[in-house]
């Protein structure tokens, strides 16, 4: 099998084949649409050893057909993961997304590799918010930090508990992804329930990190390169927070929770990192379907457009390789393996319960360990998810955390 490629830089080939076998590693799932006749790595590093390692991102090259040598229900550990030898100028994938179905174990043939676009070309768009409003109350504090990712400050905001100033010792960190259109509203009110809880003893003084992930952007990186938001989150941000304040800085010692575009950011995010939180929690996340048809895409066609167009450059099959319920399938291993404690809660009267309930069906069929929960009575609403579950609240933050949380809160 043979793949005619098309490409701005033709240079890669000749780096990798006069030489020992090359390995490329993927940072997210490969896709491939047959109406497009592209394949997409959203990321590749190519070289025979560290040193001379160059990476590339937002890779695309056109093949003629993609054969698939097997396709497997569950992970098969490689996840997304991809290795090219030129030596049979094979290049095997641990998981692909093509026109719509998830497969393990992909094989394809390449004469050569040619880098059609890279996001070194594209850079980040500058002009987004990347820097928010500061929300002013003795709670939080409005930080900025200098991204190399994005050639601009970034910003967030962080509350810490009333233990952080009077000791010394380190503390565990949540990071807080927010909903849909940017969260600077939601800070106060979530910051104020954590530290009435926190103060009650209902839960672990806590580090709380409320991340800008931009509004409308899925927590996600673009595929154009335009709003890289996952890297700058995963890459920057959280070794910005270790440097920064005295924190539990390993897995142990995080949990990452969101609400709605949130909820469906910490499920990717933490499927697609579990080696960095010990928790997980999914507070009614959305959109959590393949199609993008659920409920309120449906009441709203023009964010739903706006979604698609600006994080998938209108591909579907990049809206589908995102997904939490793809990522999922790359996460089972490391999840059990790290005993990751991952919770999932919706309102009854949520218009996005049906899906959540699915996507809690799905991380069953995979034996995904996790908390379910239909909260009676409770609508679209964070805080009434959280205040409604009241105590199960610091069951599940003390499970999380319990390998950090030595000694006396």
């Amino acid at each position: 099998m043979r793949f005619e490629i098309v490409g701005f830089l033709t240079f890669m080939l000749a780096a990798v084949l006069g030489g020992p076998p090359a390995k490329a590693q993927t940072g997210g799932i490969a896709t491939f649409s047959s109406l497009r006749n592209e394949l997409y790595l959203p990321e590749v590093a190519l070289g025979t050893k560290s040193s001379d390692m160059k990476f590339f991102s937002a890779v695309t090259i056109r093949p003629k057909d993609i054969q698939v040598l097997a396709m497997a229900t569950t992970s098969s550990g490689q996840g997304a993961k991809a290795v090219f030898d030129p030596a049979t100028a094979e290049l095997k994938l641990g998981a692909i997304v093509a026109d719509g179905r998830f497969y393990f174990e992909v094989s394809v043939e390449l004469n050569s590799i040619e880098v059609r676009s890279t996001r070194d070309s594209l850079r980040p768009d500058r002009s987004l918010p990347w820097v928010t409003e500061a929300v002013v109350s003795p709670l939080v504090s409005f930080r900025t930090f200098d991204s190399a990712i994005v050639g601009n400050n970034v910003s967030y905001h962080v509350y810490l508990p009333k233990k952080y100033s009077s000791s010394s010792v380190r503390f565990p960190v949540l990071y807080w992804l927010h909903g849909t259109e940017g969260g600077v509203a939601g800070v106060l009110p979530v910051a104020s329930f954590f530290d009435d809880a926190i103060n009650a003893g209902k839960l672990p003084p806590m580090i709380i990190v409320f991340v800008n992930g931009l509004p409308r952007r899925l927590w996600a990186d673009s595929k154009d390169g335009a709003s890289p938001v996952e890297s700058v989150f995963v890459k920057e941000l959280i070794p910005e927070v270790d440097r920064v304040y005295r924190t539990i800085a390993q897995r142990e010692g995080r949990i990452l929770e969101g609400f709605s575009m949130g909820g469906y950011g910490a499920a990717r995010i933490g499927f697609k990192f579990p080696e960095l939180f010990g928790g997980i929690s999914i507070l009614a996340g959305g959109p959590l379907d393949l199609e993008f048809s659920g409920p309120r895409a449906i009441r709203a066609p023009a964010l739903r457009s706006q979604l698609l167009n600006d994080v998938c450059s209108n591909d579907m099959n990049y809206f589908q390789a995102i997904s939490p319920l793809l990522t999922a399938h790359t996460a089972v291993n490391l999840l059990r393996i790290n005993r990751t404690v991952v919770r999932h809660l919706v309102g009854t009267l949520d218009d996005t319960r049906d899906l959540n309930f699915q996507f809690h069906n799905h991380m069953n069929s995979l034996n995904i360990p996790h908390q379910y929960l239909d909260v009676p009575n409770v609508d679209h609403d964070a805080l009434a998810l959280l205040q409604a579950v009241d105590n199960l609240n610091g069951s599940f933050y003390r499970e999380a955390l319990a390998a950090a949380l030595v000694g006396p809160e």
